[in-house]
């Protein structure tokens, strides 16, 4: 092929890839999706409820507490004893231990029931829509998807695709953290990549329900990129301009109504749609997988390999424990300065 094909090609693949962008965008901004759970489930407007409750009444007013209450009142009553010199020093220090012993335990405690509801929320989003689509009179799918949720994976293998998934999820999201750090390049990097975290953990409670394999979900989020990209795009322009109690506040009052989005979003129809059009005005889209999560199945598999060799052999998880420790010692460490370092 020519250089002024490849040109071409490159330039039509960009076209294809900014339409499929654009159609996540309009499917994470139909909220008025949500409108339907709440009306005719009262359990999932209770539980999109709690949530809002916990992180916006509890971790976020935590936060306008601290910014618009005891960190002016702080400043005034340093000024009021005539201590001006040393007074950002001391607003510092009590603002890092209004941090380490409220807003981060805080932002734990509502970390994990957030999960724990969304879980709950995603459960029951999905069993409203397979009712619904029973009593519209989609029989066949419903015993396929009886079939496909009763044809299940022994406890063991669903066990260790749950424990894959976990640690897959936490090295993706040390990649983003990491590249985030390059020069120049790091914060569009991060910007993007945060963006196709965000949508995959909207989409992926929709598809444990269903009982897909996390090879699956890889490969179907990799060969629809673009959609994901426009759909988790919403989410990180939402967020990313707030620092990171605030951002994880409001992220975790809207991850609800993305969650619900997700449940009724369709990546492959709008694929469908697009194809469509392009073809009745004489193109065919082509739209190349993209490796997204290529490093981070490799050092997953890596990491997991070598846990299990030092499993197998006798003594060695002993043996190596205060070394397995000061690791884990050090990544919780490093995330508290982390935490620490964005906030103050």
């Amino acid at each position: 092929m020519s250089s002024e094909g490849r040109l071409r090609l490159a330039l039509y693949n960009t076209r294809a890839a900014v339409i499929l962008w654009f159609a996540g965008v309009r499917d994470a901004l139909c909220v008025w999706r949500c409108i339907e759970f709440f009306v005719h489930d009262p359990r999932i407007l209770r539980k999109t409820g709690e949530c809002f409750g916990l992180n916006g009444l509890i971790f976020l007013g935590s936060i306008l507490l601290w910014d618009y209450g005891l960190s002016p009142g702080m400043q005034w009553l340093l000024r009021a004893v005539g201590s001006t010199a040393g007074a950002e020093y001391i607003l510092a220090c009590l603002q890092a231990v209004y941090i380490l012993l409220w807003l981060l335990p805080v932002y734990c405690i509502s970390f994990a029931l957030s999960c724990v509801w969304y879980q709950e929320l995603a459960e029951l989003a999905m069993r409203w829509l397979q009712s619904h689509a029973a009593a519209a009179g989609d029989a066949a799918g419903e015993r396929a998807g009886a079939k496909e949720a009763a044809g299940g994976s022994p406890l063991m293998v669903q066990m260790a695709h749950e424990v894959y998934r976990v640690v897959l999820f936490g090295v993706f999201y040390l990649q983003v953290s990491l590249l985030g750090y390059l020069p120049y390049i790091g914060k569009g990097l991060y910007l993007i990549l945060v963006s196709w975290l965000y949508a995959l953990y909207s989409f992926d409670y929709r598809w444990g329900l269903s009982r897909k394999h996390l090879q699956q979900r890889v490969a179907f989020f990799q060969q629809h990129w673009a959609f994901f990209l426009g759909f988790g795009c919403v989410c990180t322009i939402a967020t990313c301009s707030w620092p990171f109690f605030k951002q994880a506040a409001i992220m975790n009052m809207a991850y609800p109504l993305f969650i619900l989005v997700a449940c009724k979003s369709d990546p492959l129809k709008a694929y469908k749609e697009v194809a469509q059009h392009e073809k009745a005005a004489g193109r065919s889209l082509t739209h190349p997988p993209l490796p997204i999560f290529s490093a981070a199945t490799w050092m997953t598999s890596f990491i997991l390999q070598n846990f299990y060799c030092t499993l197998q052999v006798p003594g060695m998880l002993a043996q190596h424990r205060w070394k397995v420790a000061a690791v884990a010692a050090a990544a919780v460490l490093a995330c508290v300065l982390h935490t620490l370092s964005v906030h103050l």
